[in-house]
């Protein structure tokens, strides 16, 4: 996984036990503060050529995570019984030093509007998402998911078309 938090990226490996779950799920769950980090490394994600620097284990206190993005190949099977239909939502949202635009989820008949996204959750998974550092145009890239941390949002809007 890769969190991309103030001023540096952390990737490496996480760690949760039992059976496989989605990053979302992980991050929504868990009741410690931190999250547990193997293999890891610290870098700066916008500073071209910054070596990084590697650590056995650390661990990465929840709150500072502004937004994550899987990097493994797990597949998490869910149960179709459990699953709710949602339909994909525009959606932008700043985080402190990055714009991001996407599509949240949300039950067909809620209205984008007046959805009280933030607040309700603490991570929410974005899909086809383009990520742009603030202030650096040339700095932009795109993602098919990640998970953003609701607590660092500063503005969210959800957009109806």
């Amino acid at each position: 996984m890769e969190f991309i938090i103030d001023s540096y990226r952390v990737t490496g490996e996480l760690w949760s036990p039992g059976a496989p779950r989605r990053l979302v799920d992980v991050l929504n769950l868990s009741d410690d503060p931190f999250v547990a980090v193997r293999d890891g490394a610290l870098d700066d994600p916008l500073l071209e050529g910054d070596e990084p620097r590697r650590f056995e284990a650390m661990q990465v206190h929840r709150e500072a995570i502004l937004f994550a993005i899987a990097r493994s190949d797990v597949e998490v099977h869910t149960d179709p019984f459990d699953i709710v239909k949602k339909v994909p939502v525009p959606a932008s949202a700043t985080v402190p030093g990055f714009e991001i635009t996407g599509d949240v989820y949300l039950l067909p008949e809620v209205d984008p509007a007046t959805a009280k996204i933030v607040g309700s959750h603490q991570f929410i998974p974005m899909t086809e998402v383009a990520i742009r550092a603030a202030g650096r145009s040339e700095s932009t890239w795109s993602e098919p998911v990640i998970v953003v941390n609701l607590s660092r949002v500063r503005m969210f809007a959800p957009r109806s078309g």
